[in-house]
């Protein structure tokens, strides 16, 4: 759960700091990649005391899994922000 809250913390930002069109949605697979191996990578230090690093393999999987969740967050910054811009 950890790594899906992450995912979707991380789509949120995106949505929040990139302008309002297609490219924090192209920016989703890199980003999830990267997410999932911080994330990965301080799961393991803070259990374990030293850091664990996945197979590629893995890691391209959960990071093509994750991408849906980054867009959720994307998605959801940018509907937040049309309706904040809606009554003015």
């Amino acid at each position: 759960m950890i790594f899906l809250l992450a995912a979707l913390m991380s789509g949120y930002a995106l949505g929040s700091f990139l302008p309002k069109n297609w490219k924090p949605y192209a920016l989703c697979l890199p980003v999830s990649l990267l997410v999932y191996f911080v994330t990965n990578a301080a799961v393991s230090a803070v259990s374990q005391g030293e850091v664990a690093f996945p197979n590629p393999g893995l890691s391209l999987a959960a990071g093509v899994l994750q991408t849906p969740i980054l867009m959720l967050g994307v998605w959801l910054a940018q509907r937040k922000a049309k309706r904040a811009g809606y009554g003015n």
